[in-house]
């Protein structure tokens, strides 16, 4: 292991993935408890736009926990000063990618069920490609 010390062994690295693996579950958990309570609540509404927002809002929700997860087993167990800001680097740049494929997935979503049905061209395959 490149990081590793005699503080930091690979059974260090195990307990960070457990408890990074442990956020995700937690995320998992979360989300879907949210989307349940979430979608009776936006079920009662006219427009399908919220439900689309709810449904595309929890499927990130365990990945940013698990990322949170990160940040705290790197700060809190035996580490390597010349690890933090490594993974810290790896951390910023998950969360710009799921920040960025959240935004993608809810804006194909929502184009999807509004502006889809309004013209000829069904739904296909590659049209949601396109759109996402």
């Amino acid at each position: 292991m490149p990081f590793e010390t005699d503080r930091y062994t690979w059974i260090s690295g195990v307990a960070d993935f457990v408890i990074i693996l442990a956020g995700w579950l937690l995320g998992l958990l979360l989300g879907r408890l949210a989307l349940r309570n979430l979608l009776q609540l936006t079920r009662k509404t006219e427009t399908e736009a919220d439900d689309v927002v709810i449904e595309h809002f929890v499927k990130s929700v365990p990945w940013f926990c698990a990322g949170l997860a990160a940040m705290i087993a790197v700060r809190v167990g035996p580490r390597v000063p010349e690890m933090v800001p490594v993974v810290d680097q790896a951390i910023r740049i998950g969360f710009i990618f799921i920040v960025t494929f959240s935004l993608a997935s809810l804006l194909s979503g929502l184009l999807e069920k509004r502006v889809l049905p309004l013209g000829s061209v069904g739904a296909t395959t590659l049209t949601r490609k396109l759109l996402y």
